[in-house]
Order: structure tokens, then sequence, then C-alpha cells
């Protein structure tokens, strides 16, 4: 991986969803050896966990960054709040000094396929283009949702094929893991924890996940969950290059560095509104007009 100019290596822990304990897992030496080769070309390992058990087994590895916030908290699917056993392994990935990234929009982007207003939203139509949006409303565009239904909806509202009903299903139906995901995302925040940002993009094949607009949705349930404006900016700029060793090249402006950049009318520290106040897209020095990028634009 190195060879070919990898910058990071990414595995997982993952044996299903919920209480479902099926999935072949990697085991923990193969892990622990894979930290090791890694660490020794200096790349970072990430891994893919989003459950009590798969950040214990994290901790336990020695990896750099948890990728994914704690929805399944096994043998504790009923609880909500913080439970003794959640806020221990919360504790270790903090004595750890491990990055934790809890891609809280992924959830919204499973929840939204069934609202039957998301593709008439203006934001959507403003980053994905019309005839992207036309093919989504179509039977071949719905394949995900028509998948998904069975597995997340209950039988009744399955059989109702009212889209309102099974609107407020699904959004019965991801509350937990959500609330769940939310009161861990706000103890890391409150705690000093060493976060990171991101979306996970696209976390499936979801169209209630595009490009852009799930990293300004993923800022406001962040902010929903505790993180204050200056956490985000540091997680998504600083923190973010850091973790993957990039830092010499960006995550700050300094003479040197790559022109990577968002000209703002507001400070971002003090408000998340400052990312939707864009004057200007700066990628490797080129300029761009914000409002030329967007796929309502023309």
């Amino acid at each position: 991986m190195k060879a070919d100019g990898a910058i990071c290596v990414k595995t997982f822990y993952e044996r299903g969803f919920g209480e479902t304990d099926t999935q072949r897992a990697p085991r923990l030496d193969t892990i622990r050896a894979l930290v090791m080769a890694a660490h020794a070309e200096h790349l970072p390992v990430l891994i893919h966990a989003n459950s009590t058990d798969g950040q214990e087994f994290a901790v336990a590895t020695g990896v750099d960054v948890i990728v994914h916030g704690m929805w399944h908290w096994q043998r504790e699917q009923t609880a909500i709040e913080l439970t003794p056993r959640a806020r221990r392994i919360l504790d270790d990935v903090l004595k750890s000094n491990i990055g934790w990234q809890p891609t809280m929009q992924v959830l919204y982007g499973l929840q939204d396929l069934f609202d039957p207003h998301y593709l008439s939203d203006p934001a959507v139509a403003h980053v994905v283009p019309a005839r992207v949006l036309e093919w989504y409303r179509s039977p071949a565009g719905q394949w995900f949702h028509d998948e998904l239904t069975s597995g997340l909806l209950p039988k009744e509202a399955l059989e109702s094929h009212d889209p309102q009903i099974q609107w407020a299903a699904a959004r019965a139906s991801l509350s937990a893991p959500m609330t769940r995901n939310r009161n861990a995302t706000h103890y890391m925040a409150t705690h000093d924890g060493r976060i990171l940002f991101g979306t996970d993009t696209p976390s499936a094949p979801t169209y209630a996940n595009p490009p852009g607009l799930n990293g300004w949705l993923e800022m406001h349930h962040l902010v929903d969950a505790g993180w204050t404006p200056r956490q985000i900016f540091r997680a998504a700029t600083e923190a973010n290059a850091e973790a993957l060793g990039l830092d010499r090249d960006i995550g700050t402006v300094q003479p040197g560095k790559l022109a990577n950049l968002l000209l703002l009318r507001e400070d971002p520290t003090q408000t998340i509104q400052a990312y939707d106040k864009i004057l200007d897209v700066i990628v490797r020095g080129k300029v761009f007009n914000r409002r030329a990028l967007a796929a309502d634009a023309h």
C-alpha cells in the first residue's frame, strides 16, 4: 500500500447491526499486526467501528482513528442514555488519544430516503443535477429505498404503502441509534476528545447522502450534540490534516502550503452559518465562484 502511494490504512470491525452477530470480522491479533506493520511505514490506521464491541476492539488494537460514532450498544440496545459500559469504552478512547469521527449524518441519510419531500428540497436541487433528481424519482432510482423498506420498517408500515406513514416509521426505527450516537458524540466533545470531521459520503447507495450538502448537515447535527463552532472548525481542518499526516501541506493557512481554501463572509469559529456564506472556493490556487459550482446554476 505504501508503495502504491497510500497515506493511511483502513480496516473494520463489523459483526452486524443491532444484536445481529453473524458477520465475520478480523481477529484481534490480525489487526494488532496490521497496526504494527502500518506504523512501521508511518501510515495511520483507521477502523470502521460503529458499536460498543467495535470500539472496545479498536482500543485494544492500538489504531489511530475510529471512524463512525457509537450507534449500536451490543447487549444494551434498549438503552439510549450512556450506560456504564459505553462510558467506560469512550473513556478508554479518550485515554488512548484515538481520533473519533462521529459521521452522524449517515443515519439521517437512511431516514431521508423515506421523506416524501426530500427530492423537492431546494437545498438538494442546489447540489444534485435536475436530470439526476428525475432519475431518483423513477422506479429504477428508488431501488435502494425499496430494498431498505423490508429491513427497516415494521409490517404495518410496509403494508400501508402510505409515504407519510412509512416516513414516520423510518424516523421511529432510527431514533434510538441516532440518540445513542448523539449522546456518545456529546460525551466526546465535552471531554476534550480528539474529534475529527467526516460524513462517510456516500455511506450506502442512498441518494440522501449528497456530497457537500452532507457536510453542512453533519455540522448541524454536531452542534445539536454539543460541539462548538470552534471544535467543528478545528476538526474539519487542522485535526483532520494531522490525523492523516498531511499537516505539512494542508490544515492551516501558511506560506508554502496548498491553497485549498474557502473564503467566507463570516467567522466559522463563531458560527457554522459561515459555511453557507462562501464567497469563493480555491482549489490548488485556482479560484471558483461558489454559485458557478451549483447544480442549479445553469
